[in-house]
């Protein structure tokens, strides 16, 4: 029981969601889209890491502070704002299908060992590179 209503419930996280589902749609527009007033154009698929590190520091940052102050971070800390955050928001900008549609892309780009390669090393930078941030926002608090 997370200890507010089902119908607050889902509401906290259809709000989170849409909110990190935006904040995701800007990244790939700043990915695709260069402008002179702002950085340059870059790979998409550096979008996704910003997208998939980022929810992984905050989720440990939220986990952390929910710790902190004595409640399960499945619990809720309080229930619909950590159903916002940690269910909604995080859940909506960290995108596992995006990566994995990007990995292929990448392979796909470039003959067979170099675009490989790159695939290759764009898992491991999420797959190292996720636990880490998570590592350092769990660390963030307090």
């Amino acid at each position: 029981m997370i200890g507010v209503s089902d119908t607050t419930h889902w509401i906290s996280i259809a709000a989170g969601g849409a909110a990190g589902a935006v904040l995701r749609g800007l990244l790939a527009r700043a990915a695709a889209s260069p402008s002179p007033d702002r950085m340059p154009r870059f790979d998409p698929a550096l979008a996704t890491l910003a997208a998939n590190l980022g929810a992984c520091a905050l989720l440990g940052a939220w986990t952390a502070e929910a710790e902190l102050a004595g409640a399960a971070a499945s619990s809720g800390f309080p229930g619909a704002l950590s159903a916002f955050v940690a269910i909604g928001f995080c859940g909506s900008l960290s995108t596992f299908s995006t990566l994995c549609a990007d990995a292929i892309r990448l392979a796909r780009a470039e003959p067979r060992p170099r675009g490989a390669g790159r695939a290759f090393g764009y898992l491991l930078a999420h797959l190292a590179g996720g636990p880490l941030a998570l590592a350092a926002g769990l660390s963030s608090a307090g």
